[in-house]
């Protein structure tokens, strides 16, 4: 399948809460945006649920690329607690399972970036009324990542592997303008 992605940002800075990166199809007038980065000690592709209108990285000493660590701060201080991903998350993981591509649902963004900037493109949507679905994936570590000092013993997944799920997952999104109705079952609290 093909498709246009348009605005990608690789700079992990909590202010940015409406950067995204996007997909359209030639084929139709669905327009997605989906953003995807790494989550350090998951073993499998994950799709996020629910984003939560909370950030809090100092609890694992984490920095955004300016420096900022926030402590209970909300992204939008008026905003509702959370936010579901409009994406089909169901057949994502069911269209990566099946071309044998380890995956599941997650309903844990963490507290740090990723969730930050789901949380404000999920609401920059639904403030606007804008017919755009949005969600997250979040991808393991590549070997060389998980080879460094400091993460030695943490899960890892191959580029090819882990690009080869997102494009998976990207054709679910366009092949499916409603989630799937059936269970994910899953071994893991993710």
């Amino acid at each position: 399948m093909e498709w246009t992605l348009w605005r990608a940002s690789s700079r992990i800075i909590f202010s940015n809460a409406s950067t995204s990166c996007g997909l359209r199809s030639p084929k139709s007038n669905r327009t997605s945006s989906s953003c995807w980065a790494n989550m350090e000690g998951r073993a499998i592709i994950t799709v996020e649920r629910i984003a939560q209108n909370l950030n809090d990285s100092t609890r694992y000493g984490l920095t955004d690329n300016k420096g900022r660590s926030l402590q209970g701060q909300l992204t939008v201080p008026d905003g509702p607690v959370a936010y579901y991903a409009t994406l089909p998350i169901r057949a994502m993981v069911k269209a990566m399972r099946t071309a044998g591509i380890p995956a599941d649902i997650s309903d844990t963004p963490g507290t740090f970036c990723c969730n930050h900037l789901m949380y404000g493109i999920l609401h920059r949507i639904h403030s606007n009324r804008l017919p755009i679905r949005a969600g997250w994936i979040h991808l393991p570590h590549l070997p060389s990542v998980a080879a460094l000092p400091e993460n030695l013993g943490a899960p890892s997944m191959s580029v090819e592997t882990s690009a080869a799920g997102v494009e998976i997952g990207l054709c679910a999104v366009l092949e499916n303008a409603r989630d799937l109705d059936v269970p994910i079952p899953s071994r893991l609290q993710v």
